[in-house]
């Protein structure tokens, strides 16, 4: 099966003890994740086709995900930051495909979830007034 665009994962079929899964443990495995995302996905506008499934949008969601988890906070600007660059790339191919059907279907899978992570990613970075123009789409 091609793993381009999912990772394995190596705790399914783990037999997992208290001490093999810290919290620490658990932090780093999970930062390394989002590094390799993050240099693996460069936030191109040429990888936004698919939304926030299997698009970049959905990159920009991890990081808004991330950012919003309480162990996270001193990582928090350096991700909505990310976020932000990748959901403008999805936004920059919505708009260069606009009008394509299957963007207007379900919250998810269509456009309005890259909008929706759009208004939620600015909110995020205080910057309302961008967030406010996803919101009236």
């Amino acid at each position: 099966m091609n793993q381009s665009r999912f990772f394995v994962n190596p705790w399914l079929n783990k037999k997992l003890d208290s001490s093999e899964f810290l919290k620490n443990k658990a932090v780093q495995e999970a930062w390394d994740v989002v590094n390799l995302v993050l240099a693996r996905e460069p936030p191109l506008p040429s990888k936004g086709d698919g939304g926030l499934y299997v698009g970049i949008g959905g990159i920009g969601y991890m990081c808004y995900h991330v950012a919003r988890s309480p162990i996270c906070q001193s990582n928090k600007p350096f991700l909505v930051q990310k976020g932000i660059d990748y959901i403008n790339a999805a936004l920059q191919f919505l708009e260069q495909n606009r009008g394509r059907r299957r963007d207007q279907c379900g919250f998810l899978l269509g456009a309005t979830g890259v909008y929706a992570v759009a208004a939620a990613l600015y909110h995020m970075a205080g910057l309302l007034h961008n967030g406010v123009s996803y919101i009236s789409i």
